[in-house]
């Protein structure tokens, strides 16, 4: 079911296009970015809401802005940005930090913004892209955790729960123009 679910959705994301500027909006106005100090986020990839402008935000107003690094065994840690240039490219295409620091402690994060790709309109629950990175790594973060999704990502469908998932505490959903 999940991969039903993940292909649909991945294949709408490709054809509709997505009210970037609603999401930002909303994330920026919300005290969840507002309160944060510290934000962790990946560097998105080309069929994904686009991270930059929210790592820029987060930069010039001082929050320490984090991406994580993928490692064997389904581990992930997250390091401070602090430029573009200090990032190198995995064999998935993502940008990703070259790991030459120490990684930030899971109690210092304030925010994690977590990607995915279907998100459940009745209990948070997400679908993300199948690695369970992000699942393992919130298993027990006491931080605050927010996705931005667009409308074609929420999906009235059940699915059936695996152990390791963790919910998502806050969606943060995209306006259409007709909404206004």
């Amino acid at each position: 079911m999940k991969r039903k679910i993940r292909k649909s959705i991945l294949n709408l994301m490709k054809k509709i296009p997505i009210n970037e500027e609603s999401l930002y909006k909303k994330l920026f106005e919300s005290s969840l970015w507002n309160d944060a100090k510290t934000v962790a986020l990946t560097m998105s990839t080309d069929d994904e809401l686009n991270t930059m402008p929210i790592i820029e935000r987060g930069l010039a107003e001082k929050k320490q802005i984090l991406i994580p690094k993928t490692f064997a065994k389904g581990k992930m840690e997250f390091f401070e940005f602090t430029s573009i240039n200090d990032l190198c490219k995995t064999k998935f295409g993502i940008l990703e930090p070259n790991g030459e620091q120490e990684p930030i402690k899971k109690n210092e994060i304030d925010l994690i913004i977590v990607p995915g790709i279907a998100f459940s309109k009745i209990n948070n629950q997400r679908i993300g892209y199948g690695g369970g990175f992000y699942d393992r790594y919130l298993q027990n973060y006491q931080g605050k955790t927010v996705s931005l999704v667009r409308k074609i990502q929420l999906v009235d469908s059940k699915w059936i729960l695996e152990l390791t998932d963790v919910p998502v505490q806050n969606l943060i959903v995209e306006e259409i123009n007709d909404e206004k």
